[in-house]
């Protein structure tokens, strides 16, 4: 029998290792302490050696501010469920948590509630933040909820701000690269806009003969009205306009003493404007069938007489050049006329939102119905949408309609009573199916959610297209051409068409004749 020692040197002889590889001995003591424990991992990092540090402090915080909501919802639907579990075991006796998965009915499978997993804690883990310990103090707990409630507020707020931001791009580029946008264009603007060309129109001191006004009522009776047929019986008031260039007094309103011996621009302008509202109103009852033919034949002509008039109509004291006046007078007349239809869609859309403002029981969907009645009236009026274009007429007509999203939305209730009476069918069936409280009744508020979600977006729907009508008026001015906007299209676009019910009734219809006739 060996009496050596095991522990002496050379009792075990050193084992050769495959390879150039080589164990090396041991230096230290057989009973020193390891460096590494053996087992496993228990050493502590070096943030959970400080748990209250700065970064730790801050990386609880700043995780929290992220993911709160998130675990937030997560940490209510777990309360919810064991809540309700409570509530009905202490009732009834009946205990219904865990619940049951439509697949645990048939093989007896029970899932918990914890099954989804809080996200700040697995993200701390990650990057290496220590939790808060169960120790700390109410103060510590209190002032970092405060700080991820003030982080995740700043937080949102840079977000909305970014998000506004990435929203409002193409309109900052469009802004810096045209400085001017359709929605600086109102009514009021448009008008002042308007008052400058007339002032400007009598700057230029454009001078005629006195008797310009009786030859041009000449020529437009012999050389227009009678070839065309046009008489005091079929257009009385058309005639009448017209025959008031011939009572054009070239001393009215001037001061006494004030020697005139010519008419100006405006003078003629006067009556091609009373012909305008001829033509304007030729539809009301008791006016003859060719009023408007007959305006718009005298318009033509004094439209044609200011843009090129004959020397022999040009005053010896003229100071300028006439062909001026027809450029101006088309920028004075543009910016009158379209702060005239601007201020009828804006109008219309400020007084629904003023009566509507004073009633206790009105909302934005209401005014959003008021503002589709009012566009469906306007355009069954007659002169209510005189002047605007085939394109801003379908515009309107945009916004008249109620979409199917409309008529989803009707059935939207109107209170939280309703709201449990509507949703509270399918969300009993899915609770009876074995589903989570909280996902029953999520399942239960989705048929009404979803029914004012709807309601709103056809809202937003009608007020967006309300307002493209209005822009599209502006953009049609004179004054956003010389701004650098666009002109919008003046017809109707075309619409992609659609096959509904009735037309595959009429094909049926038609099929059936044509096989049976």
């Amino acid at each position: 029998m060996d009496n050596r020692n095991p522990y002496d040197e050379g009792v075990y002889p050193e084992v050769p290792v495959s390879g150039s590889a080589r164990t090396a001995a041991p230096t230290g003591s057989p009973y020193d302490v390891l460096p590494e424990p053996i087992g496993p991992q228990t050493v502590t990092t070096k943030a959970e050696e400080a748990p209250y540090s700065a970064f730790n402090t801050v990386g609880r915080m700043a995780t929290d501010a992220l993911l709160g909501l998130p675990d937030t919802v997560n940490m209510a639907a777990r309360g919810l469920n064991y809540g309700i579990d409570y509530g009905v075991k202490k009732l009834t006796g009946v205990d219904l948590s865990p619940p049951k998965t439509l697949s645990g009915l048939v093989t007896g499978e029970q899932r918990g509630y914890d099954a989804v997993p809080y996200v700040a804690p697995i993200l701390r883990k990650a990057v290496g933040v220590a939790e808060l310990p169960e120790d700390a103090g109410l103060t510590r707990s209190l002032l970092e909820g405060g700080g991820s409630a003030l982080l995740g507020g700043v937080g949102s707020a840079t977000a909305r701000a970014i998000g506004r931001g990435v929203k409002a791009a193409p309109e900052v580029i469009g802004s810096i690269l045209n400085p001017s946008r359709v929605r600086s264009i109102t009514d009021d603007v448009l008008e002042k806009s308007g008052g400058k060309w007339y002032k400007a129109l009598d700057q230029l001191d454009v001078r005629y003969h006195p008797d310009t006004g009786p030859h041009m009522a000449d020529a437009i009776n012999r050389g227009a009205f009678k070839p065309a047929g046009i008489t005091t019986q079929n257009a009385p008031r058309a005639i009448d306009d017209v025959n008031k260039l011939r009572s054009i007094d070239p001393e009215a309103n001037v001061p006494y003493g004030t020697v005139k011996d010519y008419i100006v621009p405006r003078d003629i302008e006067s009556v091609r404007q009373d012909l305008n509202h001829t033509r304007a109103t030729a539809w009301q009852p008791g006016s003859a069938r060719r009023e408007g033919e007959a305006a718009n034949t005298a318009i033509s002509g004094i439209d044609s007489f200011l843009h090129n008039p004959p020397k022999s109509a040009i005053h010896p004291s003229n100071l300028n050049d006439p062909s001026l006046v027809g450029p101006v007078l088309a920028n004075a007349r543009g910016d009158t006329a379209a702060s005239h239809r601007l201020g009828l869609l804006t109008g219309t859309r400020d007084e629904i939102g003023t009566k509507l403002a004073a009633k206790p029981g009105a909302s934005r969907s209401v005014e959003a119905q008021a503002l589709r009645d009012q566009s469906a009236a306007a355009l069954n009026s007659k002169n209510l949408l005189y002047g605007f274009n085939d394109y801003e007429k379908q515009l309107i007509e945009n916004a008249s309609k109620a979409s199917w999203l409309a008529r989803y939305g009707a059935n939207a209730p109107k209170s939280l009573t309703g709201a449990l009476m509507q949703g509270g069918g399918v969300g009993g069936g899915a609770f009876l199916a074995g589903l989570p409280h909280s996902v029953s009744a999520a399942i239960g508020a989705a048929v009404p959610a979803s029914e004012y979600v709807a309601k709103k977006l056809a809202d937003w729907g009608t007020r967006r297209a309300y307002q493209k009508a209005a822009d599209a008026v502006a953009a049609r001015s004179p004054l956003a051409a010389d701004m650098g906007i666009p002109a919008p299209p003046t017809g109707r676009l075309p619409v992609r068409p659609s096959v509904t019910r009735d037309d595959i009734t009429a094909a049926l219809l038609a099929a059936a004749a044509h096989l049976h006739p």
